[in-house]
């Protein structure tokens, strides 16, 4: 690769020469040459991480007075060869018909000039990336990883090694943990595949990694968080790609285009935007495809309590959320095509402030908002280019199988809606609600049967598909009949295993529903198809929900509330099972002890026989209700208290 040529006072220092003519000399780093020295320079470079060039070209001593000129160098002998021929054949025959040794030089030096200024690309990369670009290449070199294995990031640290910490690099690939030291000749080289890692601990200074044979421990980290950060995300990357069962492991990994013609290290910068975009939409319970655009940190006036509550504001295409800062006392979720009036206000009590009126009516006023035009421009930008909803008029208050079979209004129905009414009427409805602390307190108490469909899928995102994907259930259950046999069969299996105590469900009505929303479900998402208890579900979802409402609802359990529980692997369902067990032990050791003395560990089939044998579907809605909320994280914290209560004594177990 030529240069511009460039002064040098000792050209033999580091370097010997390999080839040699009257106007130019080739010559090879001794880091390459064996002996003392090679070991010494190849530990600085490790060490110092210089990345030097192998070969070079040096115009000769005898041509100039003014000293050597190094006018290309190379990081492999066939590009420097390449280089050489071409100087041999054009330039050699030309400097030998000047009788001039200074005129010789000049010329030399113009017509390399030349050269790089023909091959300079219109923009120069930035060192940083030319520097990123040599280390990813000495890392597919050093491990003879092949170049789709792409480089996220490297650091410097050292590995516990013997009785010693040795100094060397951590490389951080897409599928591949590796280390790589060299010391005076002694090489330390180890490369771990992420999804042979069973465990990732964090240590004063650094972490170590467990595989099912190794344990290796990385130390004196510059930037230790978010190393170890980078290290959590790709192991996850490529657990999730081996769970989905992705053959070509490229599909797993794409890559979007802005990223790729970033300056910075894309693939990087990739992981870190998509991880904060799956933290955004499951703090949210937002639709997976949402990608999160920014934050801010700002104050929302809470008009209940007369008082600024600090917190974040995210805002992505299609949502603007906002989350309080020191406890979830409140949480606001506003879609962008629910946005009616959006307004700059400013006042000594609210400075900088936004305010937002949704078409419910119900009104947000953001203080302190940095970047406010940006963020108004935003919202602008979508409102012109987004198209008005058609008005739906409220919520349907009976919709489901339970109004057709049991039109019973017990006393203790009626105070719930009642006080659902009243929280609505303070605090709004629907998606453009304040979400307090006082709305999870109702949910826990339970949701009247007549809000149940509303609330559900409002809570678990649901509505947001629905949204979406206008006429899509309609669609699937027209090609209901290009569903596999063996699917079908095993859903016919299980029609009549599905609440068959409820009239509902003792009528071809109930039935023929179950059905058809299994059906659609199974041609949705091909690779999960059905599983059992998927009918579980879904029938108590049909009592008071339409049918496509109780597709959508199912969606959002199996893909986004309990992932991984429904498939044939049921990974999602067994590692909460060993989460649960590791905190029974921790919490209640008498308990676990005793439950392994009896051989019932696991206990997730007793604890749901149990709960199942032992209580009432109203407990059981409950439960599912703070489920379409929260996701799996309520499931142990449930268990606990119901393991105690069921199987704990003051007088031991029973």
């Amino acid at each position: 690769m030529w240069i511009k040529p460039q002064v040098l006072g000792l050209s033999n220092a580091l370097w010997s020469t390999e080839q040699i003519n009257p106007y130019f000399i080739l010559q090879i780093r001794r880091s390459e040459t064996g002996g003392l020295t090679s070991k010494v320079l190849g530990t600085l470079d490790n060490v110092l991480d210089s990345k030097p060039f192998l070969y070079r070209i040096l115009l000769s001593v005898a041509v100039s007075d003014e000293g050597s000129y190094c006018i290309a160098h190379g990081k492999t002998r066939e590009e420097i060869n390449a280089d050489w021929i071409w100087l041999t054949r054009n330039l050699v025959p030309v400097l030998e018909t000047i009788e001039d040794a200074q005129d010789t030089a000049e010329f030399a030096r113009a017509k390399i000039e030349s050269l790089l200024a023909q091959n300079q690309p219109q923009e120069e990369a930035s060192k940083a990336v030319v520097k990123f670009q040599l280390t990813a290449e000495k890392f597919h070199r050093i491990f003879s990883l092949s170049e789709e294995d792409k480089l996220v990031n490297y650091y410097s640290c050292s590995i516990w090694h013997g009785n010693f910490p040795k100094q060397g690099w951590l490389y951080l690939s897409l599928r591949h943990l590796a280390f790589h030291s060299y010391f005076l000749g002694k090489t330390i080289q180890h490369c771990v595949p992420w999804t042979e890692l069973v465990g990732i601990e964090k240590i004063s200074g650094g972490f170590k990694v467990l595989t099912r044979t190794e344990k290796h421990t990385f130390l004196f980290f510059f930037n230790l968080d978010e190393t170890l950060h980078l290290v959590q995300e790709l192991s996850k990357m490529a657990v999730k790609s081996l769970l989905n069962g992705v053959e070509d492991k490229n599909e797993y990994y794409k890559f979007e285009e802005e990223f790729i013609n970033s300056d910075k290290n894309y693939v990087q910068q990739y992981i870190d935007a998509k991880a904060q975009s799956e933290g955004y939409c499951k703090r949210f319970n937002l639709p997976l495809w949402e990608r999160l655009d920014g934050f801010v940190n700002c104050n929302l006036w809470f008009p209940y309590t007369k008082t600024d509550v600090p917190g974040r504001l995210y805002c992505s295409p299609s949502y603007l959320c906002f989350v309080s800062k020191y406890d979830i006392r409140c949480k606001v979720i506003i879609p962008m095509n629910e946005i009616a009036v959006v307004e700059k206000v400013n006042s000594s009590v609210c400075p900088e402030a936004l305010h937002i009126t949704a078409k419910n009516k119900v009104t947000f006023m953001f203080g302190s908002v940095p970047q406010r035009d940006y963020l108004c421009s935003k919202i602008s930008d979508f409102l012109h280019t987004s198209v008005t909803a058609e008005a739906t008029g409220p919520p349907p208050t009976e919709r489901g199988l339970q109004v057709q079979f049991v039109d019973i209004i017990s006393p203790r129905q009626a105070v719930k809606e009642h006080l659902w009414q009243l929280h609505f009427s303070e605090y709004g409805r629907g998606v453009c609600m304040y979400r307090t602390k006082r709305l999870q307190e109702l949910i826990s108490h339970g949701v009247p049967d007549k809000l149940r469909a509303e609330m559900w899928l409002v809570l678990s995102g649901a509505v947001f598909d629905i949204e979406k994907f206008r006429g899509k259930y309609e669609a699937l259950v027209e090609r209901a009949e290009k569903v596999s046999a063996i699917v079908a069969d095993e859903i016919e299996r299980d029609l009549h295993r599905s609440l068959p105590e409820h009239p509902a469900y003792q009528s071809e009505v109930g039935i023929c529903a179950l059905r058809r929303v299994l059906t659609a479900y199974a041609l949705y998402n091909a690779n999960v198809g059905y599983c059992q208890a998927m009918n579980m579900i879904t029938s108590v979802f049909l009592l008071y929900a339409t049918e496509e409402e109780s597709f959508w609802l199912l969606v959002s359990v199996v893909e986004r509330l309990l992932p991984d529980y429904y498939n044939k692997k049921v990974v999602g369902a067994i590692v909460d099972q060993n989460v649960f067990e590791i905190l029974l032990k921790e919490n209640l050791p008498d308990l676990h002890r005793h439950l392994a003395k009896l051989g019932v560990i696991p206990v997730t089939s007793v604890l749901c026989g149990s709960y199942h044998g032992d209580r009432s579907c109203c407990d059981v809605l409950c439960v599912g209700n703070c489920c379409l909320k929260c996701g799996n994280v309520v499931l142990c914290g449930f268990w606990k208290p119901l393991l105690w209560k069921r199987v704990g004594t003051e007088d031991g177990y029973h």
